[in-house]
């Protein structure tokens, strides 16, 4: 067998490695856990990090993450821009496909057998590991090892697998412990890309010839729309609308003609979009007082013989399922929901809206601009339905509305300022989100047609959507996004420069 062939052998090894790599994390979950010696668990809080970094060359767009009946909207990532929102939204709570349960037996020696077997319900190896204080009954374990003042044990589960082990104790008086692991997941990607294109006319007479060129510069395959038209003077006409797909590398050519007397205009618009997947990291969390312990869950001990042995054994009553719109994640380091903490080494629907109609356009929206250092003295506006005239209302006339809706782009500006006045309680929609906002999904029904009645962006649309939706003051420095806001009914607090 010659070099050469082997060679080629490797070279294609490698790039089928490349290929089919694992796809890039872009969420985390975390579920408040507590399991129970029979079997059961209870989840607590359960919510989403976005962690997320461009991997590819180009600029990525609407970027949307479909993952346990909702979805994660991003306006935009710059080639190698990382984005960390923490936290997203909070999910309904989902256990986890493991379980833990108990049996005990007296042994002739006087001692008791409690025998943990660890259940895994997920079709891939798990790897467990769990950690249990030291305590005065403790005599000796299988399976385990003795570390630290701590029972350790390490568990090793096949795909629907079990594993176990067993603590000998005087009596059974054991404390809680921790279970630590780690669950992957993979969920849907979606986002479009700008693509390398060029024009070329030319002409015999009246006769006016374009040549369009197109070319994906990726090494995946994209879909890719096309549309194309010629404008002579006040005239325009289509040449053509299509989609198609197009290789890694790919290219297309296509060619129009006009027949005018006077030089026209040529004009292509291209979108790349593709579908992709992308990895979701699901660890357990502990809540301690005002902070979290991510990567462990509880393993709730046992205080009597009986405890092992009652059938069914209850555990604390469930905590009521939490409402569909995303938490209220507090500004202050010292609230009861900070950022999440960087895991150990051991190593989430909301409710549909009926669509909000827009109202009738009305006449030019004139108010007043005021600067940062005049936060105190912010001027809100709300234009009536019946008048078509703008009544002003100082800042105490609308304190009492608990809370202001502020896109990302605002949020630097507002921030210390805003939030103490309106009870640090910031609204955005999930392409507008940021840290320590209450991300709210806004229908998309109203969002299409407020882009298409105003030509806004899809960050711009949502954020009206949701002030129109939660019926809160709009924050806002975009003129454009103000005048749209106010003809749609929304109270608008202008930001200055």
């Amino acid at each position: 067998m010659s070099r050469a062939f082997i060679l080629v052998i490797l070279l294609l090894w490698i790039f089928s490695a490349i290929s089919y790599a694992a796809p890039l994390t872009c969420l985390m979950e975390f579920r408040e856990v507590t399991f129970y010696p029979n079997g059961t668990q209870k989840i607590g809080r359960d919510w989403i990090v976005v962690d997320i970094e461009n991997q590819f060359s180009n600029d990525i767009y609407n970027i949307r993450i479909f993952y346990r009946n909702t979805s994660v909207v991003l306006p935009h990532l710059a080639p190698g821009q990382s984005l960390r929102i923490d936290p997203y939204l909070t999910l309904e709570p989902h256990p986890f496909d493991m379980s833990v349960n108990a049996t005990s037996e007296e042994t002739p020696s006087g001692y008791y057998a409690v025998k943990y077997t660890v259940i895994n319900k997920y079709a891939f190896p798990l790897h467990v590991n769990i950690t249990i204080p030291m305590f005065t009954s403790y005599v000796r374990c299988d399976g385990c090892t003795v570390r630290n003042q701590e029972i350790v044990v390490p568990l090793n589960l096949s795909g629907y697998g079990e594993a176990s082990f067993t603590l000998y104790v005087r009596n059974i008086d054991i404390p809680d412990g921790r279970v630590a692991f780690k669950v992957e997941d993979i969920a849907p990607l979606r986002f479009s890309t700008s693509l390398d294109f060029s024009v070329q006319k030319s002409n015999i007479d009246t006769s006016w010839f374009a040549t369009f060129l197109v070319s994906n510069p990726f090494n995946y395959s994209l879909n890719v729309t096309l549309k194309a038209w010629a404008k002579v003077e006040e005239n325009e006409t289509e040449l053509f609308n299509l989609t198609l797909s197009m290789g890694p590398h790919g290219n297309w050519s296509g060619g129009a003609t006009v027949i005018s007397d006077s030089p026209p205009v040529f004009y292509l618009k291209v979108k790349g979009s593709t579908s992709r997947e992308c990895k979701v990291e699901i660890m357990p969390a502990i809540s301690e007082g005002a902070r979290y312990l991510i990567g462990y869950g509880l393993l709730k001990g046992m205080v009597s013989r009986e405890e092992v042995y009652r059938i069914p054994y209850i555990p604390p009553t469930p905590i009521p399922t939490p409402p569909q719109t995303p938490p209220t994640p507090q500004v202050m380091p010292t609230t009861p929901f900070p950022p999440t903490p960087t895991p150990p080494p051991f190593s989430p629907t909301p409710t549909p809206v009926p669509p909000t109609p827009v109202p009738p356009i009305t006449p030019p929206v004139i108010y007043p601009e005021i600067a940062k250092e005049e936060a105190e003295m912010y001027v809100a506006m709300m234009l009536p339905a019946t008048y078509g005239l703008f009544i002003f209302f100082v800042l105490p006339a609308i304190l009492n509305r608990r809370g202001v809706v502020v896109a990302a782009e605002d949020f630097g500006r507002v921030t210390f300022t805003l939030a103490a006045l309106y009870g640090r309680r910031l609204f955005s929609s999930p392409s507008n989100a940021f840290p320590g906002s209450i991300v709210t999904q806004p229908d998309d029904e109203l969002v299409n047609a407020l882009e298409t009645r105003f030509g806004l962006g899809r960050d711009q649309a949502e954020i009206i959507a949701v002030a129109i939706k939660l019926s809160k003051p709009l924050i806002t420095s975009n003129d454009k996004v103000a005048r749209a806001a106010v003809e749609s009914g929304c109270m608008v607090i202008r930001l200055g420069g």
